[in-house]
């Protein structure tokens, strides 16, 4: 049984606070999609940095985040197939995360504006080629790109389209909740990961651990280094992170201490300082 809405009362106490909050710069709101309560959030004084919401994609959103032109990073969590934005609306805007957002909805974010970074799903057939065509249409390079692929093509044929359209990738992250992600199909996607010069990171999770063995992701890893000379961390099925250690020349887990000890964890992480590569 669903919860019950909030009274009104609560919103219009909800919009009291947010108009008496000016020096907001994050703010995240789940309300229920029935009552679309987007009018909390107008003549609000503060200028946000990120934002994300359960709000339907529609003019009302878009009015508001036409007001907001200090964000950087936007969350869209509710399904739709456009927002109708200005030109000049969002000129920051630098990270994308859409959890059901159509390729027509994607576009209307991304073209025209420096996106960066992205996280979306993937679905089968001509839904995923339109949804990499749209995040192609940033005015930025695109360095970072998470994926959640409802897809049951093997990892070759996905991880080519995304290098097809996004070449400029440092780290990407796939996760596959269909496909069949074996030590084979991904030592043949080595061939696809040529396409990416530039990639440091990547993760390539499916939804069965067990389809490779620790023997086949160093295998797989080195291989895919082999492809990628830049490559320092990888993620794969058995959801072990391996890193490359370039002073001895050879990948290595974490799942000991004394590993993590010699490399620093939070130096393999995307954004911070790490090991260079060959």
């Amino acid at each position: 049984m669903s919860s019950p809405s909030p009274p009104s009362n609560a919103y219009r106490l909800l919009r009291r606070a947010l108009n008496r909050t000016s020096r907001l710069v994050r703010l995240a709101l789940e309300l229920p999609t029935a009552q679309e309560p987007i009018w909390v959030l107008f003549e609000a004084r503060f200028q946000l940095r990120a934002f994300e919401s359960t709000f339907s994609p529609g003019h009302g959103l878009a009015a508001f985040l036409a007001s907001q032109p200090f964000i950087t990073e936007l969350g869209i969590r509710a399904r739709g197939s456009s927002l109708p934005l200005p030109t000049f609306a969002l000129p920051r805007l630098s990270q994308l995360r859409a959890a059901h957002a159509a390729p027509g909805l994607l576009a209307d974010i991304i073209a025209g504006r420096p996106v960066a970074a992205v996280s979306l799903p993937l679905y089968a057939g001509a839904a995923s080629s339109a949804a990499l065509d749209a995040i192609s249409r940033s005015t930025a390079h695109i360095k970072k790109f998470t994926a959640l692929a409802f897809d049951a093509r093997p990892p070759q044929d996905v991880l080519e389209e995304i290098a097809a359209r996004v070449p400029h990738l440092i780290a990407l992250h796939l996760i596959a909740f269909l496909g069949q992600y074996d030590s084979k199909s991904l030592l043949d996607s080595s061939r696809i990961l040529r396409r990416l010069p530039q990639l440091e990171f990547i993760t390539c999770m499916a939804a069965s651990s067990m389809a490779t063995t620790e023997d086949d992701e160093m295998r797989i890893a080195a291989a895919w280094r082999e492809s990628c000379p830049k490559l320092r961390a990888v993620i794969l099925p058995r959801g072990r992170m391996l890193l490359y250690q370039n002073n001895l020349q050879r990948w290595s887990t974490l799942d000991h201490a004394e590993e993590m000890s010699k490399i620093g964890i939070d130096d393999a992480l995307p954004g911070r300082r790490v090991v260079s590569g060959r």
